[in-house]
């Protein structure tokens, strides 16, 4: 799983087939009005293609991201088809974020 975009960088140039890829994820219980709330913090890591990201052994280029970042979203546990798969809550939650809604699924 992962997310193929065209990221803009801060310095003004955009860059194609950038790749996104969730290396993190943890999440936190916490109690608020007597009710339970799950943070889920995850972290998206940023190559600059989807063979740079694959390991030398896998015929990649084995190279480090060039971005990374924190997020946290809430998670849902409503009774939905993705309540019991973290991972893909966080990558429908990465699309929301800004920079990432042109993403595709990879």
């Amino acid at each position: 799983m992962a997310l193929e975009l065209t990221y803009t960088h801060e310095l003004g140039f955009n860059m194609e087939n950038v790749y996104a890829k969730i290396t993190n994820v943890s999440f936190e219980n916490s109690i608020t009005n007597l009710s339970e709330v799950i943070s889920v913090h995850y972290r998206v890591d940023l190559f600059k293609n989807e063979n740079a990201r694959k390991r030398v052994s896998d015929g990649g280029e084995g190279e480090s991201p060039f971005f990374g970042r924190t997020y946290i979203m809430s998670l849902d546990k409503a009774t939905t088809d993705n309540q019991y798969n973290l991972l893909k809550q966080c990558y429908i939650n990465l699309k929301t974020q800004t920079g990432f809604s042109g993403a595709i699924d990879k």
